[in-house]
């Protein structure tokens, strides 16, 4: 021990003064700081919001508790140059110190209230929050820390009055924290279940968020509750302009339930629940514009995805809304929706070995419009549409080939469209059916099967200009189409059929009970085929108008301008470029069928009716155009008339060959005096007609016979001009023909020769009948006066007479010069004529007497006969008187020669004609009314004979 030390008591009192002074010192420097340390905090925090751009910072009270960890900012504000201030009414955290022993960082709780901050992230590198700038080290590298991880904890988090705003370039986002509460974030403690609980809104629309999660567990499970009402999707559009999107407008709303999992095997699990609404929306891009009046989805869409399994997802619910507008810029279309609704699921599923679609359910669309509005506006609409119990399913493999099949019932109703002029539509179809759809690297095949049934189909001309089409109903069986494109349909039936030709028109051109057509065959390569078309209870109106053009011509010209807007009709052709073949085994026509002929073009306007009682049409075929189908019509016309006409036609045969035969009985004359008065210038009076038909035409060329009866025939002249036409024709007046041809039964049998060309344009119906009757008329009278007077009517003349008219001379009556006697021969002659005017009745001849310069000769010659006698006379009477004879008074009696005047020729050829006269009244009582004596004639020329001449 040293001297200088001090005593052990006092360097112990030192010691202990020394250790109470450097731990007084301890707490009242750690005092001091645990007192200063809120002014340090609140300087610290004031100055780091300073140097990040802050103008004006106040803090109204900071509080800090180090043992309890509790630390608490009131009123807070800092100030930026032109930006939204940031407040923070209270902030209150309590921190766990114990645990940071342990490597975890707990936060007991977190009370916020009254924040209001502006967050814009406009500059990429740089965070602005309330005017304060904050830049973003992007890109730097995260630090490797291999030892243990650290752990945190919240366990209680609460927000409450809090205002955020969200600002990047032009998308602004305001988000109102009415209360927020987060519990139980516990990182080292994957069984604890994290919840958080939102009510607030964002841009004014109410949001409500709940969730229940396991975050920190080997399989993430998040399970909660979204309500969103009423948002705007116009506060979305810049982000959506930004990267190209669609302009949207509208309100939206949602109610979900959901549950997020993320499996072990990095797989996503989702699943959603609930409703979600749109109300307005309205949608612009330059393909597509739309206007969603409202939208609504009710129900649960559930999906997975990992790089293993690819994509699956299973979507089951109901959609609805209304679509007023969808539009199609590029196509200048409109489509509208007033109502649509989808019930029903979809399953997909897509992955590395490829992808497929189901779908399965009900859709309704109400009140749909299709709008084509380039050049004339073209539009499709419907009433409702039915789809039910659909189900779809589409596959594509990986070589990217599809198949596709479908089935399901289709209803529709109040179906139109309207195209150019053409208004048409249905009142409902259904059908029932399904189709697949496979693609090959070849060519996709398609196959179908169903049956249908469509009502009220109509068309008609736009701007009221009259109905065209109008049936009932169709109904199809069996149809089928299979995989090379062949289809068939087992039967087609459709009832009431009514087409109208005229506008205006009181009766339809058209209407069909029923028309059967079955065993229908359609393909590319072979046509349409039809085994049999089966019509019955035909009612049709042919009519002409008074510039004679058809009601079918009229139907045909509407048709194409409503429907093609005028220009010319295309003829269906295959892929080859040939039209369209066709093939109908069998047409039947039955029932009661009635063809109704009207004719405005003649005057008065001619009607008959045609009715069929069968019709039968065999073998048509324009793959074979040169082999003739045959046909069978039985039916009749006007009140008794029966018609049977057969043959066979080449229908596809540019000029048409085959044969025409039938049998027309009792058809009534007298309605066809519209067609005989502009034609042959007679009117039909009476009368009643057979005929039998005998055709042939070769290439378009028609030759054929006739055989006419007919029955009671009377005629009367109407036009002059017409009538001179056919007597020219016939070389004799018509009513003197017909009467030849009458027989006294007032029947005329004739033999009608026609030819000519069918596609002859210039040829009219009256020069057709002139011809034609004429040439008949006139063969048929000469060949009956040739054989009723033979062996004297060898030769039967045609002659001229006065003026325009024309006559028949017979064989004429001759005489010996200067005689008026008939011999046994002429009085044999005339018996046979007045056998002709008894068995025709309605005939008269005329009889003209001639003299001769012969018969001028004979009698002169009589004359000087009978002068020389009476001289003689004379003279030998002197002689007996014995008186001398006196040289010059002999001489001056003699007398001239005697000379027969014309009165007196003209007298004898009078004798001769009343001769014959006598002859037929006295000997063969012929009415004297029908033999008329004309005005003798005097014919000097040399070779002249003396005759009475017969014209009838």
């Amino acid at each position: 021990m040293t001297t200088d030390q001090p005593p052990a008591p006092a360097r112990a009192w030192y010691q202990r003064k020394k250790t109470w002074v450097i731990s007084t010192g301890l707490l009242i420097l750690f005092l001091l700081i645990l007192i200063s340390l809120p002014f340090g905090i609140s300087f610290g925090l004031a100055d780091f919001l300073k140097q990040h751009g802050a103008r004006q910072v106040h803090i109204e009270n900071i509080d800090f508790n180090p043992f309890t960890g509790r630390l608490l900012f009131q009123n807070v504000r800092a100030q930026a140059d032109e930006a939204q201030d940031l407040r923070l009414d209270r902030l209150e955290l309590e921190v766990g110190w114990r645990d940071l022993f342990s490597k975890r960082a707990r936060v007991h709780a977190v009370n916020l209230q009254g924040l209001q901050a502006e967050v814009d992230m406009s500059d990429s590198k740089t965070l602005k929050l309330s005017g304060l700038s904050f830049p973003l080290d992007e890109g730097q590298p995260v630090p490797v820390d291999d030892s243990a991880p650290w752990g945190f904890a919240l366990d209680s988090v609460e927000i409450r009055e809090s205002e955020l705003t969200y600002r990047e370039k032009d998308l602004r986002i305001e988000l109102f924290l009415e209360h927020l509460a987060l519990q139980k974030l516990v990182s080292w403690n994957q069984q604890v279940v994290a919840k958080l609980n939102l009510n607030g809104q964002v841009n004014k629309a109410p949001v409500e968020i709940q969730l229940n999660a396991h975050p920190f567990s080997e399989a993430p499970v998040i399970n909660g509750r979204l309500s969103l009402g009423a948002f705007s999707l116009a506060d979305l559009q810049p982000l959506l302009t930004r990267n190209d999107g669609p302009n949207i407008t509208g309100m939206l709303s949602l109610k979900q339930a959901f549950q997020l999992t993320l499996s072990t095997s990095n797989e996503i699990q989702w699943r959603t629940q609930g409703q979600l609404e749109g109300t307005e929306l309205n949608a612009s891009m330059p393909q597509l514009t739309s206007q969603d009046q409202s939208t609504r989805w009710d129900g649960e869409v559930a999906g997975s995805y990992s790089q293993a399994k690819g994509l699956l997802l299973d979507i089951n619910g109901e959609l609805s809304g209304a679509l007023p507008a969808l539009k199609l810029p590029d196509q200048t279309i409109d489509l509208s929706l007033a109502r649509y609704s989808w019930q029903g699921g979809v399953n997909l599923q897509q992955g590395t070995q490829g992808m497929t679609l189901k779908a399965g359910g009900d859709l309704q669309i109400d009140d749909a419009q299709v709008i084509q509005a380039n050049g004339d506006p073209q539009r499709i609409s419907n009433e409702k549409l039915r789809l039910k119990g659909l189900s779809l399913e589409m596959k594509q493999d990986e070589a990217g080939q599809l198949s596709l099949t479908q089935q399901g019932h289709l209803s529709l109703a109040g179906l139109g469209v309207v195209q150019h002029e053409l208004n048409a539509g249905l009142s409902a179809l259904q059908w029932d059916g399904s189709f697949s759809l496979q693609t090959t690297e070849a060519a996709p095949e398609l196959t179908a099967q169903g049956a249908g049934l469509l009502e009220g189909i109509h068309a008609e001309e736009a701007g009221d200009r009259g109905q065209l089409v109008n049936l009932k109903q169709i109904k199809l069986a069996g149809f089928n189409l299979s995989s090379d494109n062949q289809a068939v349909l087992e039967q087609a039936v459709l009832q009431g059929i009514r087409l109208t030709g005229t506008p205006g028109a009181a009766d339809a051109m058209v209407v069909t009970e029923k028309l059967t057509l079955n065993d229908i065959r359609f393909s590319e390569t072979t046509g349409l085929g039809i085994a049999l078309i089966e019509q019955q209870g035909m009612q049709s109106r042919i009519s002409l108008d008074k510039a004679g053009q058809s009601n079918f011509q009229v139907f045909a010209e509407r048709l194409q301008r409503a429907s093609m807007g005028g220009q010319p009709e295309e003829v269906p052709t295959d892929e080859q470029g040939k039209p369209l073949q066709i093939k109908i085994d069998r047409l039947v026509w039955a029932g009661d069928n009635q063809v109704h002929f009207s004719d405005q073009s003649v005057s008065p306007a001619y009607k008959t009716v045609l009715k069929v009682e069968s019709l039968e049409l065999k073998g048509v075929d324009s793959n074979r155009p040169d082999v003739a189908s045959p046909f069978k019509l039985v039916g009749s016309t006007g009140r008794h008339s029966k018609v049977k006409v057969d043959g066979e036609l080449t229908l596809f045969q540019t000029d048409p060959s085959g044969k025409i035969n039938g049998r027309l009985e009792g058809v009534e004359l007298v309605p066809l005096s519209s067609y005989t008065t502009n034609a042959i210038g007679y009117h039909l009076d009476s009368g009643e007609l057979d005929a039998d038909i005998g055709l042939t035409l070769t290439a378009g060329e028609m030759a054929g016979k006739n055989h006419l009866i007919i029955r009671r025939l009377e005629v009367s002249q109407v036009s002059k001009a017409q009538a001179e036409k056919l007597n020219a024709k016939i070389s004799m007046p018509l009513d003197a023909a017909l009467g030849m041809l009458m027989d006294k039964n007032d029947t005329i049998d004739l033999n009608l020769p026609v030819s000519g060309k069918l596609s002859d344009p210039n040829v009219e119906l009256g020069d057709v009948i002139n011809t034609a009757l004429g040439n008949a008329l006139k063969k048929g009278a000469m060949t009956y006066l040739t054989t009723a007077l033979f062996p004297y009517g060898t030769v039967v003349a045609l002659l001229k007479m006065a003026g325009d008219a024309s006559a028949v001379q017979l064989d004429p009556v001759e005489f010996e010069p200067a005689m008026a006697e008939l011999d046994d021969k002429d009085r044999d002659y005339l018996s046979k004529v007045a056998q002709v005017l008894k068995d025709r009745p309605k005939i008269a001849i005329k009889l003209c007497g001639v003299a001769t310069a012969l018969d001028r000769q004979a009698l002169n010659q009589a004359l000087a006969t009978k002068a020389k006698a009476s001289e003689k006379a004379e003279k030998e009477g002197a002689e007996k008187s014995e008186e001398p004879p006196n040289a010059e008074a002999s001489s001056s009696k003699q007398s001239p020669a005697p000379v027969v005047s014309d009165e007196e020729l003209m007298a004898l050829a009078q004798r001769r004609a009343e001769l014959v006269e006598d002859y037929f009244v006295k000997q063969h009582g012929i009415s004297a009314g029908r033999a008329a004596v004309c005005r003798p004639v005097l014919n000097e020329e040399a070779g002249a004979v003396a005759k009475v001449d017969l014209q009838i």
